[in-house]
């Protein structure tokens, strides 16, 4: 009684997700997954699925252990830095100050998206500005216990990285 030709179509070309195909057709993922495979037809996986229905795009992080040990300074100094999900390293901080908040999106923003926003600051009656950034779990050297190793094991001959992190640490005041 299911259209499998539409099912198909709707999967592959429309990328609808099986859970919408089940309620269009009024029936189960189950069902809907035995028929896409029946029919030789690829099923995405979970973080296929969730990598391509982001709103914004995300970029792994590919660059040097110069640039690396800038961005676990920068973090250290003034960022929270959690695991949102398993696919999702997120960032977040205040600020009075736009520079802060510009040099936040310089660095992170080719990597994903930077999000400023104003927010109410009660204890000194004003506005600061709230900024996030959720970037691809490549990223997960900037987590607290990571930031916490990288440092322990910065030693005399690493001199240019440590001048890299101390650049971030200072460029986060």
């Amino acid at each position: 009684h299911l259209l499998i030709s539409e099912i198909i179509n709707l999967y592959a070309e429309n990328k609808l997700p099986l859970r919408k195909l089940a309620k269009m057709f009024k029936s189960s993922k189950a069902t809907i997954h035995k028929i896409l495979e029946e029919n030789n037809v690829k099923v995405r996986t979970s973080e296929e699925v969730i990598t391509s229905n982001r709103k914004y795009e995300r970029n792994s992080f590919n660059s040097s252990d110069n640039e690396k040990a800038y961005l676990i300074g920068f973090t250290e100094g003034d960022i929270t830095a959690f695991k949102k999900s398993k696919y999702t390293i997120g960032l977040i901080t205040h600020s009075t100050h736009n520079s802060f908040a510009d040099l936040m999106k310089r660095c992170f923003s080719r990597y994903g998206n930077v999000k400023i926003s104003p927010a109410k600051n009660k204890s000194f009656g004003g506005y600061m500005w709230r900024i996030t950034a959720y970037l691809d779990n490549s990223f997960d050297f900037l987590l607290h216990s990571e930031r916490k190793k990288f440092v322990e094991e910065l030693s005399n001959n690493q001199y240019e990285k440590f001048l890299h992190f101390l650049a971030g640490l200072i460029d986060s005041d």
